[in-house]
């Protein structure tokens, strides 16, 4: 029993240093060797030789793969490399999921030490929730950086390797990518207007009613609205935000 207790402690540690290197940036498994005949199917592949080389670069791993430097790569392809390698059989390109994410953060403290008597527009739940309005995920996703090689995310659970802890009831998307429409912020410029029209970010005097809000004339680019011409459209609309909202605090 004692022999067999140190023969998988053993193995553990054997396993949690191939990890380990294995884990580190462009470390790839440059051979791969088994000369075992009869190995039995339920205790997994076994091997008499493993060697681990590393790069200095991602670029230079995958060349490295195509000039059969190494049989095993670890690093994630870029879009150009994985269509380059598309139908050569001499490759097999596997699914790669990790816990990496996009974001765009921004500081929603109340207020800061250079203007204690105002309050952040970010601290403001219906701010957040206008910008949220206007990042066009699904494009940026389809876009020339990413080329659809993401997943998107609607709450702060990577996906799909967490899909089982995500909420669906706030989510575009469902497991298996059809269309839920759950998402109360997805990519719409009226709606952020709406929002803060709504909660009183532009004058109702100037601006009685939302309509007449969405058919004033704006400084704003053609296209998608960004934060900047945001902070333009309030100024010019008698209500200054950005950085900081208007009314001091009590």
């Amino acid at each position: 029993m004692r022999r067999e207790i140190g023969k998988t402690v053993l193995s553990i540690v054997v396993l949690f240093l191939i990890f380990c290197i294995l884990s580190a940036p462009n470390a790839s498994v440059e051979s791969v060797m088994s000369n075992s005949s009869s190995v039995a199917v339920s205790k997994g592949p076994r091997m008499d030789h493993l060697q681990i080389k590393f790069y200095e670069n991602q670029s230079a791993e995958f060349q490295g793969l195509l000039n059969d430097e190494i049989d095993v790569m670890d690093s994630p392809l870029t879009n150009d490399q994985y269509q380059s390698v598309l139908g050569n059989p001499d490759i097999e390109v596997c699914p790669y999921s990790d816990l990496t994410w996009y974001e765009m953060a921004f500081n929603n403290n109340v207020t800061d030490l250079s203007h204690t008597q105002y309050r952040k527009a970010m601290n403001c739940t219906e701010f957040r929730q206008a910008m949220a309005c206007l990042i066009d995920k699904d494009s940026l996703i389809a876009g020339p950086e990413l080329a659809g090689s993401a997943t998107r995310i609607d709450t702060p659970i990577p996906r799909p390797l967490f899909d089982n802890w995500v909420s669906f009831n706030v989510s575009k998307y469902d497991s298996n990518g059809n269309l839920l429409n759950n998402y109360p912020w997805d990519y719409n410029e009226t709606h952020a207007l709406e929002i803060l029209w709504t909660n009183n970010w532009y004058s109702h005097t100037t601006y009685p009613t939302l309509a007449s809000l969405l058919a004033a004339p704006t400084p704003a680019r053609a296209g998608t609205i960004g934060l900047s011409d945001l902070v333009m459209l309030a100024k010019d609309y008698g209500k200054e935000w950005g950085n900081y909202a208007i009314n001091p605090l009590p």
